[in-house]
């Protein structure tokens, strides 16, 4: 599936979700392609933003030299009840904006493929297995990082689960308490 994204929408991306206070992953946004984010229905589904490295301005210039394509405009793009328009309007030069979201996606891809291969190469079977000794002692930040990564790569998503659900799993490991549950298309005990 072709997707318009821009990369006006991913400097708007990455500041809505740098004030969230997103981390690494949460800042590598909109990928060029990857798998669907829509479980479990656009499992199999690989999404591509062919637009990702034009600005808005130069699609619409583009549209404009050729009268034969038809174009729409979506009243909503342009409506400041919308947080993602107000960003719209604040962002004049969106390129260094650009250049962190492009570092944080090589980090992810990189720190992706670790975890791919740990999962991959030391559990064939699909059954991921960590000491809670080695996950309780690592910090929170770290914790957390690792066990998205793993979940993704188990699952073979972008992103693996997040807010409340990951915490909650944190939370049952600083417990000592026995886990069992489906985080992010992954069944993690």
């Amino acid at each position: 599936v072709a997707l318009g994204h821009s990369a006006s929408d991913r400097a708007e991306t990455l500041a809505m979700r740098l004030m969230r206070g997103s981390g690494p992953f949460g800042l590598a946004v909109m990928p060029a392609s990857g798998p669907s984010p829509s479980w479990p229905e656009g499992m199999g589904v690989t999404i591509i933003r062919p637009l990702a490295s034009l600005s808005r301005a130069a699609i619409v210039a583009r549209l404009g030299d050729h009268p034969e394509l038809v174009s729409c405009n979506d009243p909503a793009n342009t409506d400041p009840r919308h947080e993602r328009v107000r960003w719209r309007q604040a962002l004049s030069a969106p390129g260094p904006l650009l250049e962190l979201a492009s570092r944080a996606a090589r980090y992810r891809e990189l720190m992706a493929g670790l975890a791919a291969r740990l999962v991959i190469d030391e559990c064939p079977a699909g059954v991921l297995s960590l000491p809670h000794a080695a996950l309780a002692g690592l910090p929170h930040e770290s914790r957390s990082l690792l066990l998205d990564l793993m979940i993704a790569a188990a699952s073979g998503r972008v992103h693996g689960p997040r807010g409340d659900t990951l915490k909650r799993l944190d939370a049952m490991l600083d417990k000592g308490a026995r886990a069992s549950m489906t985080l992010g298309g992954a069944r993690v005990v």
